[in-house]
């Protein structure tokens, strides 16, 4: 199987490189900037590109049979547009385009679905992003929907803190 890991030199995505390699996938990681991909192996390809560039992306993709997408979103309280949820429209077309239909994608709790059950942990992320991170919030819930009312098979992975950012602020 031959699978496309967007954002694979980040947090996640550098571990789900690691992981898809040792699962013995063939990969490839489409990265903004291939010198900070450290990892080898025969099995991985780099892809230079950007998510604006809707012609790397499907050039990248094309062959795959699945997709994942491990880019977050910006944590500056304020930032202009939301590109990765226009990220997500071009992969998403893209996808369409090739006939790729599986793509697994993570965010926040602030995404909600109708099986989710409420408790503490599902709802108050999704209350202290409304007031710290008020514009993430609405990106990471426009790509929940956009994904959501895509013909895709699709798995969407909601964490709160993930345990390298917590490592990574332990080391700081």
């Amino acid at each position: 199987m031959k699978i496309i890991i967007f954002g694979a030199t980040g947090g996640i995505g550098h571990h789900a490189v690691r992981h898809a390699l040792e699962k013995g996938y063939e990969v490839v990681a489409y990265v903004r900037s291939p010198q900070k991909m450290t990892m080898e192996h025969p099995r991985l390809t780099i892809a230079k590109g950007v998510l604006t560039d809707y012609e790397a992306m499907r050039d990248a993709i094309r062959g795959c049979d699945a997709v994942v997408w491990t880019v977050g979103v910006s944590m500056d309280r304020h930032y202009e547009g939301m590109p990765s949820l226009d990220g997500h429209k071009l992969l998403i077309k893209a996808m369409n385009e090739l006939g790729i239909k599986r793509l697994i994608d993570y965010g926040t709790p602030s995404v909600k679905f109708e099986r989710d059950k409420r408790s503490f942990i599902t709802v108050f992320p999704g209350i202290a992003a409304a007031i710290l991170f008020p514009q993430a919030k609405r990106e990471v819930i426009g790509i929940g929907n956009l994904i959501r009312q895509s013909d895709l098979d699709w798995t969407f992975s909601a964490s709160c803190v993930l345990l390298t950012t917590l490592q990574q602020a332990r080391q700081r």
